[in-house]
């Protein structure tokens, strides 16, 4: 039994934290709160990553660091993952740990900070400057005008001295100018500090392997399938043999440093069936694979696929798990690592079956006459092609249907007109607002 003396009740059952507090062999649920800080491109700082637009600290430059590291919210939130809550922002990581997905927690990633009375770790995600348009990715890639510069660069410099771990994502962190003046600055201060960056891979140059000279500069590589065309209609704007040529000048990077590459897996609808391939893929290059949390969008989110097609995707899995084997040291992490996302996606399905279950059948006519209240003819004509997929009667759980009905469709189809998609994308992105995901394989055309 976990007990708590504070007055902030747990979020999560005794028998989950008993089972993950002994494989994190740890007092607490999550270090981030006392040992991190993230800073979001927009000047947003908390946690972690998964804080974003839920819970955060404060907001650079309005509030200056020390601010930040003093807020009364940053001490709240402390408290809160003390007592084992986990209702400020960290509702990922609760569903995780409720559906059993403990290796996808993302507080594993924080569990070897030392607690001390300073912060030992830094995660950069100051600009979303991308030379890619991956299919998944709903960020704004421009260059906008950026909050962090030279006033920050100076006011960052003292916690550098002292942090341990710096991690760095973009977009591409080999495209943000910022960034390398920031390793510079680590290496000249805190040498000792351990340097990662998240790259998509696509970038290898003289300044990016001047860089992976030093010891302590390591590379984690977003890779969503081993399979070229596959990839290159995912991650649109790459090329396939570029990123399989660094890949392994990376790799071979890392084993030299006696490291171990981390691969990072959005698993979508359209790549749920190499999955397999690509833990295969890292078992045979000695890496350890970690998979993303993606409920968002929800038309390539596994999250929100019919029970027919969850069930398909878990049967799948379950059959790799079942004639796996253990050819490699990393290979026990990797099988843990999908039998995690196979937890997942059996909690998603019970949620489906339940929504499928609850649904409410409406009439074509009834879509008529909720559309008739669009305005712009072009959004028009995406609606009627969209009534011509639609079958005649469709099923829409409750509170979809009232969300359907009080819909600005107008200003919905704007927004996305707004993120230069292609008519086919908006046309399908639209038909996942009356929870049609069915068309997924349609970004492969």
């Amino acid at each position: 039994m976990i007990r708590n003396k504070s007055k902030i009740s747990a979020s999560l059952p005794d028998e989950v934290l008993s089972e993950y507090y002994a494989i994190i062999s740890d007092k607490l649920l999550c270090r981030a709160p006392y040992t991190s800080l993230y800073f979001h491109p927009d000047g947003e700082v908390g946690a972690c990553c998964l804080n974003k637009n839920s819970f955060f600290y404060g907001k650079y430059p309005r509030n200056n660091i020390e601010e930040i590291l003093n807020s009364n919210r940053r001490k709240l939130h402390q408290g809160y993952v003390k007592s084992n809550n986990l209702i400020l922002g960290c509702n990922v990581c609760q569903e995780n740990l409720l559906a059993g997905n403990y290796s996808g927690v993302m507080s594993l990633g924080y569990k070897n900070q030392n607690l001390k009375n300073h912060i030992t770790r830094i995660d950069f995600e100051l600009s979303h400057q991308c030379n890619l348009n991956c299919i998944m990715c709903e960020r704004d890639k421009g260059n906008p005008v950026m909050v962090y510069n030279s006033n920050f660069i100076e006011e960052i410099q003292p916690l550098l001295k002292n942090i341990e771990y710096a991690n760095f994502i973009g977009g591409e962190p080999f495209l943000i100018n910022i960034y390398y003046d920031i390793w510079n600055i680590i290496n000249k201060i805190n040498p000792k500090c351990m340097i990662n960056v998240q790259t998509n891979g696509s970038i290898l140059n003289e300044r990016v392997i001047n860089l992976l000279n030093n010891r302590n500069f390591l590379i984690t590589i977003s890779l969503d399938s081993v399979n070229k065309t596959s990839f290159e209609k995912i991650r649109r704007n790459g090329n396939f043999n570029t990123v399989i040529k660094n890949f392994h000048i990376f790799n071979q990077n890392m084993n030299g440093k006696l490291k171990t590459m981390q691969v990072s897996v959005c698993p979508l609808t359209v790549n749920r069936y190499e999955i397999t391939e690509i833990i295969d893929f890292a078992n045979t290059n000695y890496c350890n694979v970690f998979f993303n949390y993606v409920d968002n969008p929800k038309h390539l989110s596994l999250k929100y696929l019919s029970s027919e097609k969850l069930n398909e995707t878990i049967n799948n899995y379950k059959k790799y798990i079942k004639d796996y084997k253990l050819v490699t040291p990393h290979a026990k992490n990797n099988l843990e690592a999908i039998k995690g996302l196979l937890e997942l996606l059996e909690k998603w399905n019970k949620d489906t079956v339940k929504r499928e279950h609850e649904s409410i059948e409406i009439q074509r006519q009834e879509l008529v006459s909720i559309f008739s209240k669009i305005r712009e003819e072009q959004n028009k004509e995406i609606i009627n092609e969209l009534l011509s997929i639609l079958p005649k009667n469709i099923k829409l759980s409750k509170q979809k249907y009232k969300d359907v009905k009080s819909m600005n469709i107008d200003e919905k189809l704007n927004e996305l007109k707004k993120r230069n998609l292609k008519k086919k994308e908006i046309l399908i992105i639209a038909l996942s607002f009356f929870e049609f995901y069915q068309f997924e394989n349609d970004f492969y055309e």
